[in-house]
């Protein structure tokens, strides 16, 4: 595979004042950024990565440089991130995928786990998920202590450390993922996914209907939500006693799919927004077009179930459950 990124001082905006020091991070991300493609191994056989790409081309998202590997790889990822002293939230943590806006690159962890309940479509989801990250010409950056760091995202400006906008952030790539699965999910994940037998079991996802689309699950307290339905294409296999589980981004994924049904005009403008200022700054207008202040509600989330299940929950009494739809603007 051929990886051509470039870092350039053209790409990022910045202080007259601080072009030397850009300059120099830049070259650190640069170095980084070689070093983990040499280091992490490529696990990429038996994804049907030509499809997942036909997938993001009819979505209109460009395909950026990615990795597939396996758990050893993301270990050496974790171990090349701890000693350049960069991306310290990874450590002890267990991830799926990411988009690394530094490097401008897309990292996912095949588990085994997972596809071998699930197959590589699994993966092939997690792929799209981070690809839809990556739809994003916002190269604004900051220099903190510990470097440069992309300050923006799509609609998640911090990232890690002030979080605003992770709600639609993640929505938007959930979303997407949505669609895939739902499209290219195996008929044995289906079947088991459907044919699942009722059951209740604690903090776990413990209710099928036999052959309904929707899922209906429990979760932890003190969450103010006890119950909540997602469509099946969110979750995965854990086990082959058909035991279910959904990524928290799942969350925010059903939201926006539910907004955009009631803002038919909402869908192409989160598009636009990825790399255009004009369509970012007509998001806000047409979510609250369907409930009062609901994009500042939404974008002061955090990334975590408590808050996405409250997105969820303003989203399903407030606009969901509402007879009246948003017009189209023409």
């Amino acid at each position: 595979m051929r990886f051509s990124h470039e870092f350039s001082p053209q790409q990022f905006e910045s202080k007259p004042e601080h072009k030397a020091r850009l300059e120099t991070q830049i070259e650190k991300w640069k170095h980084f950024r070689n070093l983990v493609l040499e280091a992490v191994p490529s696990r990429e056989k038996g994804v049907n990565l030509k499809r997942a790409n036909n997938f993001l081309n009819k979505m209109r998202v460009p395909v950026k440089d990615h990795i597939f590997t396996d758990r050893m790889g993301l270990e050496t990822f974790t171990d090349l991130s701890k000693k350049h002293n960069v991306y310290k939230h990874l450590e002890n943590k267990s991830w799926l995928g990411g988009y690394f806006a530094e490097l401008d690159l897309v990292i996912v962890n095949r588990s085994l786990c997972y596809e071998y309940y699930n197959g590589p479509e699994v993966s092939e989801g997690i792929y799209v998920h981070e690809q839809a990250h990556a739809l994003t010409s916002y190269k604004n950056c900051i220099i903190s202590k510990e470097g440069l760091e992309v300050a923006r995202v799509g609609f998640a400006v911090g990232q890690e450390t002030s979080e605003l906008g992770m709600f639609l952030e993640e929505g938007w790539a959930d979303m997407l993922r949505g669609k895939y699965m739902e499209k290219y999910m195996t008929g044995k994940m289906k079947t088991m996914l459907y044919d699942t037998p009722d059951r209740a079991q604690k903090n776990t996802v413990p209710k099928v209907t036999k052959k309904y689309t929707k899922i209906q699950g429990v979760i932890p307290s003190p969450s103010p939500i006890k119950t909540y339905e997602l469509p099946t294409k969110y979750f995965y296999l854990v086990n082959s006693r058909g035991l279910i589980d959904h990524t928290t981004s799942a969350l925010p994924g059903y939201s926006l799919e539910l907004l955009c049904k009631k803002a038919p005009d909402l869908f192409e403008t989160l598009h636009k927004a990825r790399t255009d200022v004009s369509a970012l700054r007509q998001v806000p207008q047409i979510l609250d077009d369907l409930s009062p202040k609901l994009y500042l509600r939404l974008r002061a989330l955090g990334y975590n179930m408590e808050d996405f299940l409250t997105g969820l929950n303003i989203i399903l009494n407030e606009v969901e459950n509402s007879p009246k739809n948003r017009p189209v603007n023409t």
